[in-house]
């Protein structure tokens, strides 16, 4: 690396670093204005644990931002590299460094080549912060505001969950950090919808090695066939199983584990939309098996981690030749442009990738932004002079 490739890296990692921090300054400024009683009442709550209303809230702040911080990182890199790009092209054409490195002999792509591969490392970052970094907190950063406020451990009642074999779990409560459902009913049924048993327990804990629940006071009951049930079983033509209660026995028998496919994650990425975007891609490959998710989604979302790295290259090639100038212009306006273009196709691909295009496979909805974007950007650098 030369010394002319060390001082374009240094205006573009500062311009990286000072445009990042602003952004990220300005959302967590506006959201805790928007909510900061949220804030305050949680501070209350957990006063005297730091000392102190203010120190409290200042705690929960962070606690609560920290790791939103790391993954709206994730999120936005792509569009903050484009921008540092921008701003430090302009800079090199305001001040009439890039003419005086024409001049030189270099070529328009060799001046841009080393913002194009440092700004492909900080979008690559993405990656390992999704797969390493985020996945530890991913109950913090699914969390809403409100739950900040409860010191307890968190959990919500889980209604009429069904796992991939057909039954149906019904918990009064469930510990998410200690993966425990607490008053447990679930609903044994066959193939077309028919209740065989119920399972009932006080506690049901999660055991990952075995994919299964091992249940605390755990007994089934069997249910009895139907009249109809019977004759359709072949024992309601008149012979000893012809009645209400035909073949099955009736009396509780005790059980300790319930196989399942409803693991915590499950749970949680069916009640909390973000919570599979936090996972690791090892984590949605356990989940792609799991009958009782959207597979679809799923696939989308672990395509989606490269796809959008891709992205945010494609569009640092796509506004390049606005900031790559030869001749005097207004600087200004070519900023402008480029930001006209650039920040609607960055939505533009978030959108796609979030919610996808009905005909299509999910790989194919993953990759669709880089698909529409890579003829553009082949297009776009073409016109730059070099």
């Amino acid at each position: 690396m030369g010394i002319l490739d060390r001082y374009i890296l240094r205006i573009f990692l500062t311009n990286f670093i000072i445009l990042l921090t602003v952004v990220l300054t300005m959302f967590v400024a506006v959201d805790i204005l928007i909510d900061l009683d949220e804030f305050t009442q949680a501070g209350e709550v957990y006063a005297d644990q730091y000392g102190g209303k203010l120190a409290a809230t200042l705690v929960v702040i962070a606690d609560f931002y920290g790791p939103l911080l790391i993954l709206l990182y994730a999120v936005i890199s792509g569009l903050m590299v484009f921008g540092a790009m921008g701003f430090t092209f302009l800079a090199l054409s305001r001040s009439r460094e890039i003419v005086a490195m024409i001049s030189s002999g270099m070529s328009m792509y060799r001046i841009a080549a080393p913002v194009l591969v440092v700004g492909g490392v900080l979008n690559l970052l993405a990656l390992p912060i999704h797969e390493y970094v985020i996945p530890p907190m991913a109950e913090k950063v699914s969390r809403n505001k409100a739950e900040l406020k409860t010191p307890a451990v968190r959990h919500f009642e889980v209604p009429y969950a069904a796992d991939g074999q057909g039954a149906v779990f019904n918990a009064r409560k469930f510990h998410i950090s200690e993966q425990v459902l607490e008053g447990v009913l679930v609903r044994e049924r066959d193939d077309r919808g028919r209740v065989l048993a119920r399972v009932e327990a006080s506690q049901a804990l999660w055991e990952p090695e075995h994919r299964r629940w091992r249940l605390i006071d755990g007994y089934r009951i069997q249910h009895p066939l139907t009249v109809a049930e019977a004759e359709e079983a072949g024992t309601g033509d008149g012979g000893e199983g012809t009645g209400l209660a035909a073949t099955r026995r009736v009396a509780p028998e005790p059980v300790d584990f319930i196989e399942s496919d409803l693991s915590p994650e499950v749970i949680l990425a069916r009640r909390q939309a973000l919570f599979p975007r936090v996972l690791s891609l090892a984590q949605l490959n356990r989940l792609m098996d799991k009958r009782s998710l959207d597979r679809d989604t799923i696939v989308r979302i672990a395509q989606s981690r490269f796809s959008f790295i891709m992205v945010g290259l494609l569009l640092m090639l796509i506004v390049m030749p606005f900031y790559l100038l030869r001749e005097p212009r207004n600087l200004l306006w070519e900023g402008t442009r480029a930001a006209l273009i650039g920040v609607p196709l960055w939505i533009i691909a978030i959108l796609l990738l979030q919610i996808g295009v009905d005909e299509l496979n999910p790989v194919t909805n993953a990759w669709l932004p880089v698909a529409l974007y890579l003829p553009l950007a082949v297009w776009m650098l073409h016109r730059i002079r070099s």
